[in-house]
């Protein structure tokens, strides 16, 4: 009876110590997977590709200007300008190198430059790949250039014809302009000048209506009675750089245009 007992104990003891193992080892795996959760890549998560800029601290000039631009493909241009000095102007250019953790760059000038990659700024390292400390630390902070491309405004612009349903439009006098005042909008569909009134409605959304226009004859008038027609139909607008479209709902753009500048 008593070796039964003490067999039977024998087992819960082995059944309990193998659900400690089990439950620290699960622990240490969560734990692990949490660890490599958190840490940060810059290589992934971060838009880190373009133009940095900032001038960091010089030992016999009054700063060093940088400029550094970094690509996709893991090549760079570098230029440094040393303010105060005459003919103080270098470029260098070649690839670098991710650090195994994602998070710095290294560079393969001369000097063998790093960076800490951060949220649209570069970060100069000290030649062990440190943050540099002190009061001088901000100084050594590269921004990056805002590289937005400037929007041409939708009024006040003369948007010339370019593409109709996708077709090239070659003749030069087409044309479409919106006005402030009353809502106007005017142009000419390549023969007739033509005038209307417009609205637009959250956002790009536009209606043109009574659009009206001259009764020239022209040999061929074929491209003006389509982009009349299309001014009647379209509902919204588009606008990238110095390019608009009129389009309906979310099909292709039924009419490119060009800002004329």
């Amino acid at each position: 009876m008593k070796l039964k007992s003490i067999k039977l104990i024998a087992v819960l003891l082995i059944l309990v110590t193998s659900c400690n193992s089990n439950k620290k080892e699960n622990t240490n795996t969560s734990t692990d997977n949490k660890t490599v959760t958190d840490v940060h890549n810059s290589e992934i998560t971060l838009d880190w590709p373009g133009t940095y800029t900032g001038t960091i601290p010089c030992a016999d000039c009054e700063g060093i200007q940088k400029t550094i631009t970094i690509n996709k493909n893991k090549t760079f241009t570098a230029t440094e300008n040393y303010l105060g000095k005459e003919d103080a102007e270098f470029t260098s250019k070649g690839i670098f190198k991710w650090s195994e953790d994602g998070r710095t760059i290294v560079l393969s000038d001369a000097n063998r430059t790093s960076f800490f990659v951060g949220e649209n700024i570069l970060t100069q390292l000290d030649k062990s790949g440190n943050k540099i400390t002190g009061k001088t630390a901000k100084l050594y902070i590269l921004k990056k250039q805002n590289t937005t491309i400037v929007t041409t405004p939708f009024t006040k612009t003369k948007w010339k014809l370019v593409e109709l349903l996708g077709k090239k439009v070659e003749n030069p006098n087409a044309y479409i302009a919106f006005s402030e005042e009353e809502n106007m909008v005017y142009g000419n569909g390549t023969c007739n000048s033509f005038n209307g009134r417009y609205e637009t409605l959250n956002g790009y959304k536009i209606n043109m209506s009574n659009i009206t226009g001259t009764l020239k004859a022209c040999t061929d008038m074929s491209t003006e009675k389509t982009f009349f027609s299309i001014l009647e139909t379209v509902d919204n607008y588009t606008i990238k750089g110095d390019k608009m479209t009129l389009n309906r709902a979310k099909m292709a753009p039924l009419a490119l245009f060009e800002a004329v500048k």
